[in-house]
C-alpha cells in the first residue's frame, strides 16, 4: 500500500546506470494505484528527499498530479560526490513508514556503510536492494576482465547483505542499451564540488 525508493545519486555510476535508476523510479511509480502512496529520498554527500529543495518528508498518493510531479523532479536530479547522506536517507525511509522500501544503487559502499544500513530501523518495512550492474568486459578485448568481475561481485554482495538483513531479495538489474546511450547524448550532471541545488 505505501512504498519508499532510496536511491543512490553518487558519482560512481557508469555507463548509463543512474539514467537506469531514474527511469526504473518514474515507471515503478507510474504503476501505483491511487490509494496507494509512494515517497522518493536520494542520498550522495547529503539525503535528497523527494522535490528537493522544496523537499517533504512524508508519502504522497500516487495521484496522477503527484506521479506529473515526481517525474518533473527526476528530471533535475544530478549526482554528487560522496556517500554520508546515507544515514540520514535511511534516516527518513524509516520515519515515513512505508510498508515496503525499493535500495537503488551501484553497490558500491564500504563496509561500515553496509553494517550501518543492515542494522537500521526501516520501521518493519521490508527492504528489496536493485543493483545497476556495471559492465565487466575488457574495451579493448571484450573478454571478461577479472578484476571488474570481482568489483561487481563485492558491490552485489554488499545489497545481498542491506537486503537479507530486512526481509527483503537483491535483484542485479542490467543496464539497457538505451541507458548508455542517453548517457552518452545527455549525460547527468555530476557535481564534484558544492552545487546552487545538488551538491552540498
Amino acid at each position: 500500500q505505501t512504498v519508499c525508493f532510496i536511491c543512490d545519486n553518487s558519482n560512481s555510476y557508469r555507463d548509463g546506470g543512474f539514467h537506469a535508476v531514474l527511469d526504473e523510479v518514474a515507471r515503478a511509480v507510474d504503476s501505483l494505484r491511487p490509494d496507494q502512496s509512494f515517497f522518493v529520498v536520494f542520498f550522495s554527500d547529503a539525503a535528497y528527499p523527494m522535490f528537493h529543495p522544496e523537499r517533504v518528508d512524508v508519502l504522497q498518493p500516487a495521484s496522477p498530479d503527484n506521479k506529473q510531479r515526481l517525474r518533473a523532479w527526476l528530471a533535475s536530479v544530478e549526482m554528487c560526490g560522496g556517500g554520508q547522506g546515507i544515514d540520514e536517507a535511511v534516516r527518513l525511509a524509516g520515519k515515513v513508514g512505508a510498508d515496503v522500501v525499493y535500495f537503488l544503487s551501484d553497490g558500491e559502499h564500504a563496509a561500515s556503510v553496509v553494517d550501518r544500513v543492515t542494522r537500521a530501523e526501516f520501521g518493519g518495512a521490508v527492504v528489496h536492494t536493485f543493483g545497476m550492474q556495471q559492465g565487466v568486459l575488457d574495451r579493448r578485448t571484450g573478454q571478461v576482465d577479472p578484476d571488474k568481475l570481482l568489483r561487481q561481485q563485492d558491490f552485489n554482495r554488499n545489497l545481498v547483505a542491506i537486503a537479507t538483513a530486512h526481509g527483503g531479495t537483491f535483484t542485479p538489474v542490467t543496464v539497457p542499451p538505451q541507458a548508455a546511450m542517453l548517457e552518452r547524448l545527455r549525460p547527468i550532471q555530476r557535481n564534484r564540488t558544492v552545487g546552487t541545488v545538488w551538491g552540498l
